[in-house]
């Protein structure tokens, strides 16, 4: 019988874990969106992971509002703040792990 419920919990961690993306996507949109000039407050290494994660949500949202003005990435921002965005971009784009499947 535990093979059966096997999909189902599966199912609904994956659905958990969409709606959690969601709303993580949402709450940093409307509270932590990166901006087009230096902003000391929003350069933090917590947020260039926040926004590297959500790079691409915010790409597509920012297109469809037709936003002149918005960015994905926020200026001025210092080092540890580029490191955490490509570890965010990379932690759901696959990070190149994707290609050290071993084909045999």
């Amino acid at each position: 019988m535990s093979s059966k419920l096997a999909p189902i919990g599966c199912g609904l961690l994956i659905i958990f874990a969409v709606v959690l993306y969601a709303l993580g996507f949402w709450w940093q949109y409307t509270t932590m969106l990166p901006s087009q000039t230096a902003d000391p407050i929003n350069s933090s290494w917590y947020n260039g992971f926040l926004h590297g994660t959500f790079a691409m949500p915010n790409l597509i949202v920012n297109i469809i509002r037709d936003d002149e003005n918005a960015t994905i990435f926020q200026a001025g921002a210092g080092i540890w703040y580029q490191l955490w965005f490509i570890f965010g971009i990379g932690s759901f784009a696959g990070g190149g792990s994707s290609g050290l499947r071993s084909r045999s």
